[in-house]
């Protein structure tokens, strides 16, 4: 699911499937039971997995409009005790009304169909001012005032990101470091849609995308994992994923999966690479090394010249070697595409050595921010000290500061 989200995949497509098959199992069954009985009545149109679904969704749609960022496993219970109740009145409803008992999904789909549409009617509204005000002004790539609260509400609740606020350069490539659990990932999370932020607004090149859902802003964005594993698909060919990533944001229909333009155009990508994998292009990815499958990765990361490039440590699983020749071709690839990144790191010097603007977090905040000379003069030494100085504590040791 994480790579077809990144590769601008909508997965609810497949639960709508997955849906629609459950509902057609319980309407077979119910036929057969009828044949057997030798009669039908309207329990036999509906059945546990319809139930239970419309009780989910009623419910955590009423949650998500009074309660938007609870995370609360007993007040998600309790919604979908109530949304079990609603879809309970409708049945009840249709049989006083003396309805036809085949209106009964009919109203069950409406009824469903309402409770979903809610959220979308407000985001809409919510959206409208700020697109408004976003097209007065030039592009932009900014995070602002951006918030988020896990397990709100409760003995694990904890503060990830409080109020970041940063400003985007076209061409930047922003290295980032921090002690653990200061931020890091959860703000590229925040960017990328893995999850909505309680407050602020994510601007990307001009565009409001706070509110966007995460397979469409794929469209704009490419992301490379820690793990090797979640970049591609491993029991595809390498040209399969090649070509999922060139139909990235684009719509998709019924075509050759991989034509021969295409692989001509991956053999000339992947040859300069120096791994061979320009020969290999019918082989499956599961075969490929760790530092082969997230050398594939970045190259389908910006296959499509995004507007922002996530890294997310992602050479912290790869051994010293292949993990620098990643970041050569990552400095390769940012350079003669003039992309905008954003690189999580682990490694102090590697953070001074790649890109040109270097930001420190910690507690959820932005704690320091250098580029240009400035940065070029750092040591790590300087981090340390300087770390300690903004955080208000003791100097610490490399391994405290960024595991």
């Amino acid at each position: 699911p994480t790579m077809a989200k990144a590769q601008s995949i909508d997965i609810r497509v497949i639960k709508v499937l997955t849906l629609a098959l459950s509902n057609g199992i319980v309407a077979v069954s119910g036929g057969l039971m009828a044949q057997y009985q030798g009669f039908s009545d309207v329990q036999m149109g509906r059945g546990a997995i319809v139930i239970g679904l419309a009780a989910i969704i009623i419910g955590d749609v009423m949650r998500r409009v009074f309660f938007k960022h609870t995370e609360n496993f007993a007040l998600r219970l309790v919604f979908v005790t109530i949304g079990g109740i609603i879809y309970y009145l409708v049945v009840g409803l249709v049989l006083w009304l003396k309805l036809p008992t085949n209106d009964l999904k009919l109203f069950t789909a409406i009824i469903v169909a309402a409770f979903l549409a809610i959220p979308n009617l407000k985001k809409q509204r919510r959206n409208q001012p700020r697109r408004a005000e976003a097209a007065k002004e030039a592009p932009r790539n900014d995070l602002c005032d951006i918030h988020k609260t896990f397990h709100a509400g409760t003995v694990n609740e904890r503060h990830a990101l409080n109020g970041i606020n940063l400003h985007l350069n076209t061409g930047d490539f922003v290295t980032i470091i921090g002690s653990n659990g200061a931020g890091k990932s959860t703000m590229l999370n925040a960017v990328a849609g893995v999850w909505p932020v309680d407050r602020g607004t994510i601007y990307l090149d001009g565009q409001d995308i706070t509110d966007m859902p995460e397979h469409r802003r794929a469209a704009l964005l490419g992301r490379v994992f820690q793990d090797p594993m979640n970049g591609t698909a491993a029991d595809m060919q390498l040209e399969e994923n090649l070509a999922l990533a060139a139909r990235r944001g684009r719509r998709r229909g019924l075509r050759w999966g991989v034509t021969k333009a295409e692989r001509v155009q991956f053999h000339n990508i992947l040859a300069p690479l120096g791994l061979g994998l320009e020969n290999r292009l019918t082989v499956k990815v599961g075969l490929l090394s760790g530092g082969q499958r997230q050398a594939v990765t970045l190259v389908m990361a910006t296959l499509q010249k995004p507007k922002l490039l996530l890294l997310d440590e992602h050479t912290a699983a790869l051994d010293p070697k292949t993990a620098q020749k990643v970041l050569e071709l990552t400095d390769r690839i940012v350079a003669e595409n003039g992309l905008t990144a954003l690189m999580v790191t682990h490694n102090m010097n590697d953070a001074i050595r790649h890109g040109n603007r270097l930001i420190m977090m910690n507690e959820g905040q932005i704690i320091f921010d250098c580029s240009g000379e400035e940065k070029s003069r750092l040591t790590v030494e300087d981090l340390m000290e300087k770390f300690a100085q903004c955080a208000g504590g003791a100097i610490v040791s490399d391994r405290a500061l960024l595991n």
